[in-house]
C-alpha cells in the first residue's frame, strides 16, 4: 500500500492521522519543508516519528536508500511542492520508460 499527504501544507493540516506514520516507511520531497507541515509536523510533536525516519525522495532515486522493498510494505510520501525534485522524477521515469 502507498499514501500521498500532499494537501496538508501547514502545521495545523493533515490528511492523515499522524499514528499512521508508525506503520509506514516516511519519505518526503524536502526535509526542510515538511517538518513544518501537517502528519509530519504533528508526528514529531507526538513522537509518532522521529526525523531519522524520514527519507528523502532524492536518496531513493539516486539509489542511496530503498524505498518500498516488498508487497507488505506500507509506505507515505509527504510533498510539499519542489519544482525541481519533480522535473527530475519525471526524467527518471522517462529515462526508464525508453529502456
Amino acid at each position: 500500500m502507498h499514501l500521498n499527504g500532499a494537501g496538508a501544507d501547514s502545521k495545523t493540516k493533515i490528511e492523515f492521522e499522524p499514528e499512521v506514520l508508525k506503520k509506514c516507511g516516511v519519505f518526503v520531497d524536502d526535509l526542510a519543508q515538511c517538518i513544518h507541515s501537517g502528519e509530519i509536523y504533528q508526528g514529531l510533536e507526538k513522537g509518532t516519528v522521529v526525523k531519522e525516519d524520514l527519507v528523502p525522495l532524492g536518496d531513493v532515486l539516486l539509489g542511496k536508500v530503498k524505498g518500498r522493498t516488498s508487497e507488505e510494505d506500507i509506505t507515505f510520501f509527504k510533498s510539499t511542492g519542489v519544482a525541481f525534485q519533480d522535473l527530475i522524477t519525471a526524467i527518471q521515469v522517462f529515462e526508464r520508460l525508453k529502456e
